[in-house]
């Protein structure tokens, strides 16, 4: 059982902070995203360990090419995402496993070593709150096309958590529920990270719901893929079947 100390998710001040920095290598962590991590560069580790230490907040950014090992400012995205770590445990020597949980998209503001880890400056992107009361018609009607096309991903095999999938149809903020589609999205991260930078939750919302229905489109086409395979297979089986039926009967 985590302890409530560290499910409760820490304050983010408002104005531009430092804070301890890891860089990822091809994924996008977004607000209100929870998942796990698997760490084994030293400096993340450092990192990760000086953030425990304090308020356990640390900032996660997205690098620009994924093979550089030690990656300096100029290799990082200039939006990343403040995260809360809610767990950190030693899967092997100089492996860490985590579980953090995205609170607020940042602008990396500057990045430093400090001795065996890195820090970074950032400044928090506040949002505003949208009044459901507010939307308009036709933001209305992406956020319920959005809800009803991740039925029909799931419909077609899309494995989505069901408590996240009752969380995003229980919402009617466009922003959160733009972030929360696209963390279980199959897209690039290139592509994840347009949407991190998008910071207006409207346009976030209508480029989120391009990128799920060109998702639910490659699972409509895998699934009559599927479905011509199974035919072909079962008309081979019965055609067999009867041949065996018809070679036993002339014996």
């Amino acid at each position: 059982m985590i302890p409530e100390e560290f499910i409760k998710v820490p304050e983010v001040p408002s104005g531009a902070f430092e804070i301890p920095v890891m860089p990822l290598r091809d994924l996008v962590v977004f607000p209100s995203m929870v998942i796990p991590l698997f760490v084994g560069r030293s400096f993340s580790i450092r990192a990760i360990e000086e953030a425990l230490k304090g308020n356990r907040l640390i900032f996660l950014v997205l690098q620009k090419d994924k093979n550089i090992e030690v990656p300096t400012k100029e290799d990082l995205h200039t939006v990343g995402t403040i995260a809360h770590i809610i767990r950190s445990a030693p899967i092997e020597e100089n492996r860490l496993k985590l579980l953090v949980q995205g609170i607020k998209r940042a602008k990396l503001v500057d990045y430093r070593q400090n001795e065996d880890f890195f820090t970074a400056v950032v400044e928090p992107v506040e949002e505003e709150e949208v009044d459901p009361e507010s939307l308009s018609k036709e933001i209305r009607a992406y956020i319920r096309s959005v809800k009803e096309q991740l039925d029909i991903a799931v419909s077609l095999g899309k494995q989505i958590i069901p408590d996240l999938l009752m969380l995003i149809k229980d919402l009617e903020d466009p922003g959160k529920i733009a972030d929360l589609t696209a963390s279980i999205l199959e897209i690039k991260a290139t592509e994840a990270q347009k949407v991190l930078e998008t910071f207006d939750p409207i346009e976030r919302l209508k480029l989120v719901h391009q990128l799920l229905q060109s998702e639910v489109g490659l699972l409509e086409v895998q699934s009559k893929i599927r479905g011509v395979a199974r035919e072909k297979i079962e008309k081979e089986q019965r055609e067999y079947f009867l041949r065996q039926q018809l070679k036993a009967i002339l014996e």
